[in-house]
């Protein structure tokens, strides 16, 4: 896979529309493609935080203390951003529960470009919130759905 297709799958991923050029060849040098087979373990609660992927295709799970799956990650969205903020280890548990297509950043050498590039840092942060901010919002209504007196 060369720079300019990981670049281009970058560019087409939700997370990445109207990146600065300059911010999108930094992203491309720190990532790569990769197809997960259903199953995979991405990560596990309590290991090093290390990358974040940007999802094409499929699904995964966020299980946490070993529950089922309290959460999916599809195609469009980011998985993972520990890292970005500081917190060098998971508090969940990943799992591919299709294949997946997906786009994986290099948490570690992006966390230097960060620190490095304050501008990059921010642009990726921001967006990473507007993920946790949605995240949050499907979990308000999940809860809202669960606990709701009906009838009432």
């Amino acid at each position: 896979m060369s720079t300019e297709e990981v670049r281009a799958a970058l560019a087409a991923h939700p997370f990445c529309q109207g990146l600065p050029e300059a911010a999108l060849d930094t992203l491309a040098g720190h990532a790569r493609l990769q197809v997960l087979a259903e199953g995979l373990t991405l990560f596990e609660a309590g290991e090093r935080s290390h990358a974040s992927w940007l999802i094409r295709e499929g699904r995964v799970g966020i299980a946490l203390h070993e529950l089922e799956v309290v959460e999916t990650v599809e195609a469009g969205e980011l998985l993972g951003w520990s890292w970005l903020i500081g917190q060098w280890q998971w508090h969940a548990d990943a799992r591919a529960l299709t294949e997946v297509h997906a786009i994986r950043l290099d948490g570690d050498a992006l966390a230097e470009r960060c620190r490095a590039e304050p501008s990059l840092g921010f642009e990726l942060a921001r967006r990473a919130l507007r993920a946790a901010t949605g995240r949050l919002e499907r979990s308000r209504l999940q809860a809202h759905d669960v606990f709701r007196v009906r009838g009432a």
